[in-house]
């Protein structure tokens, strides 16, 4: 029996998750997380795996930390309109937070990854995906049929990915939150 880890694995992929977010998956070098992390590369490789593997798990943390935020700031809405507004709201939120990275670690690399890493960009679109269809039952729930519901949960993933391409671009924070805003009525006019 292996010993014990010595070391924190959310904080770990916490700075690994920064660094694919920050930098890309190519230009994130195992031996700069490994160093902020404090961690030798085969102890990194023992917890997480080949740098695929730890971009996989870097996006799992992703997902719990943001999408779980975004999603748990919806929670309670009165209505389908308020749902949007709190959605778009809170994207935008997250996107102008100066102590977090520009943009969106999944929208931020999924296209890096496309031809040269297509499971990675699986990954990414399954995560896509499960957000996509946790609004579209907060919609169902709010009395749009399956289809609308569908339609309007993929759409508000569509602008939430422009929104978070925007702020990579430079977008400034006071654009971003209006670019969100008008986002969030285009959509609230068409339920």
């Amino acid at each position: 029996m292996g010993r014990p880890r010595a070391f924190d694995t959310e904080a770990a992929l916490d700075i690994a998750m920064r660094h694919f977010w920050n930098e890309g998956y190519a230009a994130a070098r195992l031996d700069d997380i490994c160093d902020e992390a404090g961690l030798s590369k085969p102890s990194l490789y023992a917890a997480f795996g080949d740098k695929d593997a730890l971009y996989e798990k870097a996006l799992e943390r992703y997902a719990e930390v943001f999408k779980g935020r975004v999603i748990g700031a919806l929670e309670g809405a009165a209505s389908a309109a308020e749902m949007v507004e709190g959605y778009f709201s809170e994207v935008a939120a997250i996107l102008t937070d100066r102590k977090l990275p520009l943009g969106c670690l999944r929208v931020n690399t999924s296209s890096e990854c496309a031809e040269s890493r297509p499971a990675l960009a699986k990954a990414a679109e399954v995560q896509r995906s499960g957000t996509r269809d946790h609004l579209r039952a907060l919609l169902q729930n709010y009395g749009l049929d399956s289809r609308s519901a569908q339609e309007m949960a993929q759409f508000m993933i569509t602008l939430s990915d422009g929104l978070a391409a925007g702020a990579r671009a430079g977008a400034t924070p006071g654009q971003t939150r209006t670019t969100a805003r008008l986002a969030a009525q285009s959509v609230s006019n068409l339920l």
